[in-house]
């Protein structure tokens, strides 16, 4: 099973990394487009600002998922590295349930966001009148991926650390 969630969840990353490509070139294009507007013609898209900083804040999370499956977070490993064996696994285990609570702590407060723009009908305060909940839908969905990621990476090093044997083929970090 483990085996399963490991896979969907690498080509899920992927896919997220290719909607991250996408809304790079879309943020590109629209603050170009504001910049030629206004060198051009002195208008403004009056959007340009506002929805920049929803892609931006989309890009960033669309790569969450992909940076933990690749290990590509800043951490501490130092102490780590040096312990060999179960002692190795048991760290990367302590580290992927401390990433674990993290995210879900992250995914309960985005919720909790997402939820109260929603129940007050809270819009932007630009010119657009966004409703706050739609860009802000982003965030509980990442955290949860992340969440399922940092779980699927602990139980796979308890499970080694449970193992027979100490060696085993997947010692990521967490």
């Amino acid at each position: 099973m483990l085996t399963t969630v490991r896979a969907m969840l690498d080509g899920l990353s992927r896919g997220l990394l290719a909607f991250s490509n996408v809304l790079l070139a879309a943020l590109f294009l629209l603050i170009n487009f504001e910049i030629a507007l206004r060198a051009t013609s002195g208008r403004s898209t009056l959007v340009s600002d506002e929805y920049s900083g929803y892609l931006f804040c989309w890009l960033t999370l669309s790569g969450f998922l992909y940076a933990m499956r690749t290990d590509a977070f800043l951490n501490v490993a130092f102490a780590v590295n040096r312990l060999s064996g179960r002692w190795h696994t048991a760290a990367l285990a302590f580290a992927a349930l401390g990433g674990l609570v993290v995210s879900a702590i992250a995914l309960h407060a985005s919720c909790t966001l997402v939820l109260t723009t929603w129940r007050f009908h809270a819009v932007s305060s630009q010119y657009s009148q966004t409703p706050l909940y739609l860009p802000q839908l982003v965030m509980p969905a990442a955290f949860a991926l992340l969440s399922l990621a940092y779980a699927e990476r602990l139980l796979t090093h308890v499970a080694a650390t449970l193992s027979p044997s100490s060696r085993h083929s997947d010692t990521r970090s967490a």
